[in-house]
């Protein structure tokens, strides 16, 4: 997902997730399979188990394109006659370095190859 508006994102089995943009508006819910992965793509993300009002915690930070990204995350303990569900351990956030410290990295680069 990079775009669009979703109210619940579900993911189950063994699937593969990428989010880069969009807004998900009640919660994300993955459940299933250990390689299940939801990954989340951003500047400054976070994860706070105790945020969020859908027992799962929250991620926030923001979106590839510097929009605010802030994600409930689906959790419910043993019920009967079910598993309990946590969707944070297929949960993966990835960092993307900002765009003026790419450039201060490829500045540095430069300088360095002219010395040579």
């Amino acid at each position: 997902m990079s775009g669009g508006t979703f109210d619940i994102f579900e993911a189950y089995n063994s699937a593969t997730g990428i989010l880069r943009g969009g807004t998900i508006s009640d919660y994300l819910l993955a459940y299933g399979a250990e390689e299940l992965v939801i990954s989340i793509y951003g500047y400054g993300l976070t994860y706070n188990p105790d945020a969020g009002s859908h027992g799962g915690g929250q991620v926030t930070g923001l979106w590839e394109d510097g929009a605010p990204c802030s994600i409930d995350l689906y959790a419910v303990g043993p019920r009967p006659g079910a598993a309990p569900v946590d969707t944070w351990p297929h949960i993966s956030l990835h960092e993307i370095p900002e765009p003026c410290t790419l450039a201060l990295l490829a500045f540095g680069a430069i300088i360095r190859l002219r010395r040579k």
